[in-house]
């Protein structure tokens, strides 16, 4: 709590300042709602990390982002790797904002 407390985007200004950002990197505007997905997965994107290896989930970026897939081709080719679970509300909101920052991210 402290660590966020810390950080800019914790108050209405870096938030609002965040929300600009991130519409100049996208070339048009972005509802606040979306920004804040982004930042989220931006931040904590790691949770991927119980379901496949570090470097097999920046294969499947690189992959997703080379072949420019929709979110449905995302979803079913990640659902392979996460075999184990059915798509719950949180993890498809979690996948959801997982793949914004890929596809936002340029690797």
């Amino acid at each position: 709590m402290q660590r966020f407390l810390k950080e800019e985007t914790s108050r209405i200004k870096g938030a609002k300042e965040y929300t600009k950002q991130i519409s100049k990197q996208a070339g048009k505007p972005i509802p606040p709602s979306l920004a804040s997905g982004y930042y989220k997965a931006e931040k904590n994107y790691t949770w991927i990390y119980k379901y496949m290896t570090e470097s097999e989930f920046w294969d499947f970026a690189r992959e997703c982002v080379k072949n420019n897939y929709d979110y449905n081709t995302f979803e079913n080719k990640i659902m392979q790797f996460i075999y184990d679970r059915t798509l719950d509300e949180n993890l498809k909101i979690d996948l959801e904002n997982l793949y914004r920052y890929i596809q936002g991210v340029k690797v």
